[in-house]
């Protein structure tokens, strides 16, 4: 049995909701009508023939009938909606560019700011094909993030999907 067909005879994929059943019992601890899948690092994981696949992959062959070339990427950053409205094939780049929040080393916790530690002063930064760019220094974070997401819209601009125009949070 080829892996389409074991996806079809086993899984129920709904694609308006983005959740995934098992159709019948694919082992002796799973039962039929139980949700498909375990969750790794926010993401749901789905085993198909002892092969571990992220749930926006598996969701994107149903739809499709072949895996991803590129990312997938959650549009609305819910790493668990897998609805098909809310997935997208993206670069490396571009999905990148659709995070909204910081790293876990960032003290501030904001995307784009830090503090300058010889001025006191909030920093905003852009990266844009690699390239850092300085937006200004500001008295307050919030002011800093905010000329950070206002030059993101600029820079970045808006994806274009089958859903439309997506501008995310931002």
């Amino acid at each position: 049995m080829d892996l389409m067909q074991y996806v079809m005879e086993f899984i129920d994929y709904n694609p308006s909701t983005g959740i995934f059943l098992w159709k019948k019992s694919p082992s002796n601890n799973v039962k039929a009508g139980s949700q498909v899948g375990v969750i790794s690092e926010g993401y749901r994981l789905i085993s198909l023939k002892n092969k571990k696949y992220p749930a926006s992959h598996v969701a994107w062959f149903i739809m499709t009938g072949a895996f991803p070339v590129m990312k997938i990427d959650h549009i609305d950053t819910d790493k668990l909606n897998d609805a098909w409205h809310n997935l997208r094939e993206v670069t490396t780049l571009e999905n990148a560019q659709n995070r909204i929040s910081a790293n876990k080393n960032n003290k501030l916790g904001m995307l784009g700011v830090h503090r300058n530690k010889h001025t006191g002063r909030f920093v905003a930064q852009i990266s844009v094909r690699g390239k850092v760019q300085r937006l200004g220094s500001f008295k307050t974070p919030e002011e800093a993030q905010l000329e950070y997401f206002r030059a993101k819209r600029i820079k970045h601009g808006a994806f274009k999907t089958g859903a439309g125009t997506i501008k995310g949070s931002l």
